[in-house]
């Protein structure tokens, strides 16, 4: 972003929202001391209940690899919003990166009670599962999913069933 626009955010007031919205800016950008500036002032504007200036601090966090941290900040998001399925996702994340299975598994099952139709967590978990050793919980999940989205686009609905079939440990099907 140039000096110009930054200059003009610092003469007008700033809502929560929008500072909440530039620290993603820099986050996605690869700033995180921005990004860092950015979450803290969105915290102060929005409020000590909002949760997601805690989830992109953690964020931040675990980009840089600083997994403590990030587990902290994202503690911190999940006390004031249990119900935040990005936040179980999150978290999840960042206890598979610890190597805590069983955490991760926990956090991830959260994300997708609170969620059911987020694929991404879905296929988080099934992951999770496998590193388990749960092979019953996989096949379980891939199920859910395939009862779920009985018009997934075939390339999609494929790629699954092979990762799902991978995970469990069956000879992938050949394309006839």
């Amino acid at each position: 972003m140039g000096l110009g626009f930054l200059a003009a955010i610092a003469m007008e007031p700033i809502q929560g929202t929008a500072a909440l919205g530039l620290a993603e800016g820099y986050r996605l950008e690869g700033l995180p001391e921005e990004a860092t500036l950015w979450y803290v002032r969105s915290a102060t504007l929005l409020g000590p209940d909002d949760e997601a200036p805690y989830l992109g601090l953690g964020q931040v966090a675990e980009d840089g690899g600083e997994l403590e941290a990030a587990t902290a900040y994202f503690k911190v998001a999940l006390e004031r919003n249990p119900r935040n399925p990005l936040g179980h996702y999150l978290m999840g994340k960042v206890y598979r990166s610890r190597g805590q299975v069983a955490a991760a598994i926990e956090s991830m099952e959260r994300a997708v009670a609170l969620q059911p139709d987020w694929v991404e967590a879905n296929l988080e978990l099934i992951g999770l599962f496998s590193v388990a050793g749960r092979r019953a919980d996989v096949a379980r999940q891939y199920a859910e999913l395939r009862r779920r989205y009985p018009t997934l686009d075939p390339d999609a609905l494929e790629e699954m069933e092979s990762t799902a079939r991978l995970l469990l440990g069956e000879p992938r099907r050949r394309k006839a």
